[in-house]
């Protein structure tokens, strides 16, 4: 698959994704592990690509933050983030699978049963929003990708946020708590290969573009239709999994 070919699949992923409030990183990072391998090159720059799919949304998501959100949410995640990031982390292989599989199954099951599922757990979710934010950031940074996956159902189930409001603000903490990891990414990582650069350049501003269409479609979005989208990318991820494993 041809650099044009993967930078055009990824504008399509990047509108998707735009306009659910993903980062798009588990497919980015999905598809980046089957064509060059489990590496820490395929994990930077899966984040680099989440901050592109982010940048179209700021400007709206600075008008809707409110500081129970900011202290809540992103604070938290933007610290374990960093932390995280820190770490030195040996991509197993066996054990970085099993992680994109339990987020992606698990969002799924949050965001259309929330009350057949969890429902113990629910009302102390609620209330230890921070702690949920700490845990979604955490386990998203260990396999380069953004909390908004977790968050999103957490948001739209738990504390009944409207999904226009709550996704430009999941782009706002994606361009933060990503830049994060991938600062600390790189100041832990002893050796990184160069990059292709022109690769690399295709690819950032064929998500940028989708991205920027995405934030457009989400003025005239259906809540039911984000959740729907949001679904078929989670499924899409997962078969991206299974690909990238063989």
């Amino acid at each position: 698959m041809s650099t044009i070919q993967i930078g055009i699949l990824f504008f399509i992923i990047s509108l998707l994704s735009s306009f659910t409030g993903r980062g798009g990183g588990l497919i980015y990072l999905s598809v980046l592990i089957y064509f060059n391998g489990l590496s820490v090159e395929s994990k930077i720059l899966s984040f680099i690509l989440i901050i592109a799919t982010s940048l179209p949304h700021i400007n709206k998501a600075l008008k809707v933050i409110d500081k129970s959100i900011l202290k809540k949410i992103l604070l938290p995640s933007l610290c374990t983030y960093f932390v995280m990031g820190t770490i030195h982390q040996s991509l197993n292989g066996a054990l970085f699978i099993g992680i994109l599989f339990f987020i992606g199954i698990s969002s799924l099951l949050y965001l259309w049963f929330p009350n057949r599922i969890l429902t113990k757990e629910s009302n102390l979710l609620k209330e230890k929003t921070s702690l949920y934010s700490i845990f979604a950031s955490g386990i998203n940074s260990y396999v380069g990708l953004s909390p908004s996956l977790l968050l999103i159902p957490f948001l739209s189930n738990q504390l009944n946020m409207d999904l226009k409001k709550a996704i430009p603000f999941l782009h706002f903490q994606n361009l933060i708590v990503v830049s994060a990891g991938l600062t600390s990414l790189l100041l832990s990582s002893d050796i990184i290969n160069h990059p292709n650069y022109t690769r690399v350049g295709i690819l950032i501003g064929a998500v940028f573009c989708g991205s920027y269409l995405g934030k457009l479609f989400l003025a005239k979005s259906t809540a039911f239709q984000t959740k729907f989208i949001f679904t078929i990318l989670s499924l899409l991820s997962l078969l991206l999994v299974i690909f990238s494993k063989h």
